[in-house]
């Protein structure tokens, strides 16, 4: 099965599992944030500065949460809109996509365009 490879493991968040689940169990558990939003705005910058914030942010999604996540990032290369089909790994296991969902979004399906940007994956381990 082909997935989308982590690009900034390593660089943005860390790339051991072990550690990486360490880092989110800790902002997770000292987050004061809960609740039941159906939608966040949570920052995509390098751990170190936006790490804690981002775990506040998915906080105040239900842990009971079992829906479709939509998740929007920029692209800092200049791709024009388009969506991810396949699933995306990340140091503390994959994460699955809804092909079907994305079909019905009559959005372009790009790869590429997914495939070294990291506004999106920085959010995925949060949500795995």
């Amino acid at each position: 099965m082909k997935t989308r490879a982590c690009a900034v493991a390593g660089m943005f968040y860390p790339g051991d599992p072990a550690h990486l689940g360490q880092l989110l169990a800790k902002w997770f558990g000292e987050s004061k944030v809960t609740g039941n939003s159906l939608g966040i705005v949570s920052p995509h910058a390098g751990y170190v500065y936006s790490g804690e914030v981002a775990a506040s942010a998915f906080s105040a999604i239900s842990p009971a949460f079992s829906g479709t996540f939509v998740v929007i990032g920029p692209s800092h290369r200049g791709y024009l809109t388009s969506v991810s089909q396949i699933p995306w790994e990340t140091p503390i296991g994959v994460v699955e996509n809804d092909p079907e969902f994305v079909e019905a979004l009559g959005i372009e399906v790009d790869e590429a365009s997914h495939q070294n940007e990291h506004s999106i994956e920085v959010q995925v381990p949060f949500i795995r």
